[in-house]
């Protein structure tokens, strides 16, 4: 599993989340010790290296595609609050999920020695440029944090909740497809 990195990502994803919490002054969750690792790919590198595999991939055949950046949650919130010029007074520990799996990384050895895949955006950039984009886009965002969060299933609350109330049917956006019919 990998993380995908990227501006216009709903906010319910780690950097956004972060991004946006931070953003409008509300500290962040840093859930257990922070040590959880994920493995950070730039959504570009995500299509090259999916047209790679359906270009030159052996049918059947199983390839990850992952982006080699491999980063601790408080490595990651450090780099946050640092392009932020925010200090760790806004981030706030909070106990760990049950069975929360303590790293996500794929290795891509097979991928780069029989396609030549690799990485071509270097973390630093694409997430700067996805902090970037929201700095400079609240007026797309903000109508997403906006709503009230909702306990998860096991009864949290506060920095442990989700956003996952649908938008009211006024602030939709339109349906790529046509409606069911009755």
């Amino acid at each position: 599993m990998l993380e995908q990195l990227r501006p216009h990502q709903f906010p319910e994803k780690l950097i956004p989340r972060f991004v946006t919490h931070l953003l409008n002054g509300t500290k962040v969750p840093l859930y257990g010790d922070g040590e959880n690792v994920r493995d950070w790919l730039h959504v570009d590198d995500h299509c090259r290296g999916i047209a790679l595999v359906a270009e030159r991939g052996r049918p059947g055949e199983i390839y990850h595609i992952g982006g080699g950046t491999e980063l601790s949650n408080r490595e990651l919130t450090a780099r946050l609050l640092d392009l932020l010029g925010v200090d760790w007074s806004m981030v706030e520990p909070v106990t760990d999920r049950k069975g929360h799996d303590r790293r996500y990384s794929l290795d891509i050895s097979k991928i780069s020695a029989e396609l030549g895949y690799a990485p071509r955006v270097p973390f630093e950039e694409g997430l700067a440029q996805t902090v970037q984009w929201y700095v400079e886009n609240r007026t797309l965002w903000e109508p997403l944090t906006a709503r009230p969060e909702l306990p998860v299933s096991d009864g949290a609350s506060g920095a442990e909740t989700a956003r996952s109330r649908p938008l009211p049917a006024g602030r939709r956006p339109p349906r790529p497809w046509p409606a069911a019919s009755a």
